[in-house]
């Protein structure tokens, strides 16, 4: 019974781990959209609008890497404290 709890532990983490690094892959992808429009619209005088709001593309990525940061630290304190 514990091998098996601790197995499910496991794998629970690994789920954990892949979806904050993916919540972190998705904010870096977010933040290189903004920044590579806002250079565009700069450079080739263009007016490209981001869809969902300002609030979304200047707050977005930013709680998205703090979410997958502080995640991937609980995880990884937690995985010290259980061995």
């Amino acid at each position: 019974m514990t091998r098996k709890v601790t197995k499910d532990g496991k794998q629970l983490a690994t789920r954990l781990k892949f979806f904050f690094d993916m919540l972190f892959m998705a904010a870096v992808v977010l933040f290189v959209i903004k920044i590579g429009v806002l250079l565009l619209n700069k450079a080739a005088s263009l007016d490209i609008a981001l869809p969902g709001g300002t609030f979304l593309w200047n707050f977005g990525p930013l709680m998205a890497a703090a979410v997958a940061v502080v995640g991937s630290k609980m995880l990884k304190d937690r995985d010290k404290f259980t061995g």
